[in-house]
């Protein structure tokens, strides 16, 4: 488990200086195996509806008591780590990905942001996404969820998101793959790119996006 977490309970006035998540996963050679276990906790709120932000001290201590979620992210990756076989519920992100990192054969659901990714500006570094379940969030996928652009790579395949209360995608990159997926049923957009941000754009094939008629 991370070291990143916060114990609000001595003091409810105290900030979160720290990232807060349930699991941490570092370096390219580290792989977390949940073998189809489930990661989540348990709230009073839906985390799917917990609109606070979590940026800064003092947003993610008003977030955190707000929206009664203990860790704001499920399993954190970053350095090129990777998630295979996970199921990860009730969380602000329920995997975020920072800095590069791979996720494989995984569901998110019941989350704010299913899988959030933010490949670092300086870096380049890629993010590999294949065989991904996104349902019941209120956003499925975020790529690069902030104000600017980053600078990584990022390719998803084999996806289906779906039901997601909001969107199935969102994406404020420089490069993103998306092949052989279905976006399908969402509230809003399947696919929704923000802003100007798209320095080189999105690469689509193969992809199905549909809603209720």
């Amino acid at each position: 488990c991370t070291v990143d977490v916060t114990d609000l309970t001595a003091s409810q006035t105290a900030t979160l200086p720290k990232f807060n998540s349930a699991i941490r996963v570092a370096g390219p050679d580290a792989v977390l195996d949940c073998k189809k276990h489930t990661i989540s906790q348990r709230s009073s709120q839906n985390a799917a509806f917990c609109a606070a932000s979590f940026n800064g001290p003092t947003n993610r201590q008003a977030a955190k008591l707000s929206c009664d979620l203990f860790y704001q992210v499920g399993i954190l990756l970053v350095d090129g780590a990777t998630a295979v076989n996970c199921k990860v519920e009730h969380f602000h992100s329920g995997i975020y990905i920072g800095k590069g990192g791979e996720v494989k054969k995984s569901e998110v659901s019941g989350n704010r942001n299913g899988l959030t990714i933010r490949d670092d500006i300086t870096t380049g570094s890629t993010t590999k996404v294949k065989d991904l379940y996104a349902y019941g969030n209120y956003d499925g996928v975020i790529v690069a969820d902030g104000d600017s652009a980053e600078n990584g790579a990022t390719t998803i395949k084999d996806a289906t998101i779906k039901s997601n209360i909001r969107r199935g995608m969102t994406f404020r990159n420089t490069d993103v793959t998306v092949d052989d997926s279905v976006i399908s049923y969402n509230g809003e957009d399947g696919i929704r790119i923000t802003g100007d941000v798209l320095k080189n754009g999105v690469v689509s094939t193969k992809v199905t996006c549909s809603k209720e008629p």
